[in-house]
């Protein structure tokens, strides 16, 4: 059946069949002709040419070029150093274009990352960003993860300001929603503080949390907001179901902790911030000096906002929300300090809010799924170096955005929804050749 299609295909052509393909992927690396051209080969034998790639004969002859851009192209696809030859007798015309090719050669070649790749070179400004980012600066955990995840998105955003575009949209964002949920949990255990979910009425518990999320979507309807009242509605349904389902697995949980080990968390302490961050300071123990952390790259000052912090016989537990089991790190990520933000609070806890209480737990926790990621957790030989990555990953962190290093080296799939994707134009051969240079991975990883 196969072998009929494609004598179809080509008895379509009077005379002759030009068959073209790739011979590179899209990462740079070399391309294999399609089984479908070794099958076209097969079947008309000594009929076919050899392939063969295409040469340079989308350009001109030198003598036929009709304008100045045909002369600029033949003239640097002949000499891309423009010395000598056509390249000579237009040195003027071409110094801009001569100057992005030598940019762009220095971009593809072997040699390490360097100007053109964000690897900041003048002095001045490997000061400036020194200076802007030292030890007074506020940091924020989400920071820190930035350049991990790729210094150069660090660079786009934290650098050059600039932001991604935003289109209005007809439907809540998941950043909104996120928002939703954090404010409905913070009112619902601040008015239950110190209860367990499985000592509050489910009856009432149900009802709190309905009133709750009411009260914050009718301030989103009386806001002029752009989500049509009938899509509110929706995703009010959505989020209360979302809600209760948390409720049932916070008492199940609160329930099974109580009966195999005596006692269980207590939730007492909510949104509790610490330096200069946005948003209000209700809980007692927030504090407007951000934290300081000693580091081998120097001092850093840290600010950040708490989900959660629960008690028990004397212990702490933190928790943070996430509005999808997607957003909660892997443990891989924990232990090699590429998710940080769990050991940050751990020593905000123990060493700056309540310096008297040992985090015997840290603990992330989709909303409304079943899916509780454990952080770290004392007496567990798993988690024994994540205090000592974490620190030796802030420290190279500090020394890379300090002395202006900025390689596009995302460690996702390439740029995989990254709005600056355009801007580093990632190319996995390229990168890896640039990482070759210098003897290895540093920074993000491609």
């Amino acid at each position: 059946r196969e072998r009929l299609l494609f004598y179809h295909v080509l008895a379509a052509a009077d005379r002759s069949v030009t068959l073209l393909w790739r011979l590179s992927k899209e990462g740079g690396r070399d391309a294999n002709p399609s089984p479908y051209l070794n099958d076209v080969i097969e079947l008309l034998g000594e009929g076919v040419a050899a392939p063969a790639p295409l040469g340079d004969g989308f350009l001109p002859a030198a003598n036929e070029a009709a304008s100045l851009r045909e002369v600029k192209n033949v003239a640097v696809y002949a000499n891309p150093r423009g010395t000598g030859g056509l390249a000579g007798l237009f040195a003027a015309e071409l110094k801009k274009t001569l100057h992005g090719v030598d940019i762009e050669r220095r971009r593809q070649d072997a040699s390490p990352f360097g100007a053109f790749d964000g690897v900041l070179q003048e002095p001045a400004l490997v000061g400036a960003v020194a200076k802007e980012f030292g030890a007074e600066h506020l940091f924020s955990v989400r920071q820190l993860e930035t350049y991990g995840g790729c210094p150069f998105h660090f660079f786009v955003e934290r650098i050059m300001g600039l932001e991604d575009r935003e289109f209005p949209v007809e439907e809540i964002d998941a950043r909104l929603r996120g928002t939703l949920l954090h404010d409905v949990l913070q009112a619902f255990h601040t008015a239950y503080a110190g209860k367990a979910v499985f000592e509050i009425p489910e009856a009432e518990a149900l009802a709190a949390l309905e009133e709750m999320l009411e009260a914050r979507f009718a301030r989103l309807r009386g806001g002029g907001h752009a989500v049509p009242a009938p899509l509110l509605a929706v995703e009010q349904a959505r989020l209360f179901r979302q809600l209760e389902r948390y409720l049932l697995l916070a008492r199940e949980a609160d329930a099974k902790t109580e009966a195999q080990e005596g006692a269980t968390w207590r939730p007492q302490h909510f949104e509790v911030a610490f330096g200069r961050v946005p948003g209000p300071r209700a809980d007692a123990l927030s504090k407007d000096a951000p934290f300081v952390l000693d580091t081998p790259a120097g001092p850093i000052s840290l600010s950040g906002r708490i989900d959660r912090i629960d008690l028990r016989e004397g212990r702490a537990r933190i928790v943070d929300y996430k509005s999808s089991s997607s957003s909660v790190p892997a443990v891989k990520d924990i232990l090699n300090g590429r998710s940080l933000q769990l050991s940050v609070y751990a020593w905000v806890l123990e060493r700056y809010l309540l310096e008297d209480t040992s985090c015997a737990e840290g603990i992330y926790t989709a909303v409304g799924v079943d899916k509780v990621r454990k952080a770290l957790r004392n007496g567990d030989k798993k988690w024994e170096n994540r205090e000592a990555v974490a620190l030796e990953t802030i420290a190279r962190t500090l020394a890379g955005i300090r002395s202006g290093e900025f390689p596009p080296e995302p460690k996702d799939a390439p740029c995989h929804g990254c709005a600056y994707a355009h801007a580093c134009r990632h190319d996995a051969a390229r990168i890896e050749r640039k990482q070759d240079a210098r003897g290895g991975v540093q920074g993000g990883g491609a």
